[in-house]
């Protein structure tokens, strides 16, 4: 029957073998304290994912900055061996992390 109180001897549970005791108390949310928590959970995730799209369009536009002067240096008629080697060693990374990149997102899609 719900609605019925039953009365239980813990000291009789906790004494008794092979049982566990796990105690849990819970309050019910109301439609609109649920409702309010997930209009801010919903929030957070886009307010996040916003944060998330600038990080990565941050990145991404300083590694062309990096990656373009670089080439400029090593492709450059009148840069010197030295940087041309140090800007060759820039673009070999750069076009690694791509690949990494690119490799770990095409694995992280099966």
């Amino acid at each position: 029957m719900a609605g019925t109180s039953r009365k239980v001897d813990l000291n009789e549970l906790w004494h008794g073998t092979g049982n566990q005791i796990d105690f849990k108390v819970t309050s019910r949310e109301s439609t609109e304290e649920l409702q309010s928590r997930l209009r801010h959970q919903e929030a957070e995730a886009k307010h996040q994912r916003t944060k998330d799209w600038y990080a990565f369009l941050a990145g991404l536009i300083s590694l062309a900055g990096v990656g373009g002067v670089c080439l400029w240096i090593a492709a450059g008629p009148h840069s010197s061996p030295d940087d041309k080697k140090w800007a060759t060693g820039i673009l070999t990374s750069i076009v690694t992390l791509w690949a990494g990149y690119l490799a770990g997102k095409s694995q992280g899609s099966r």
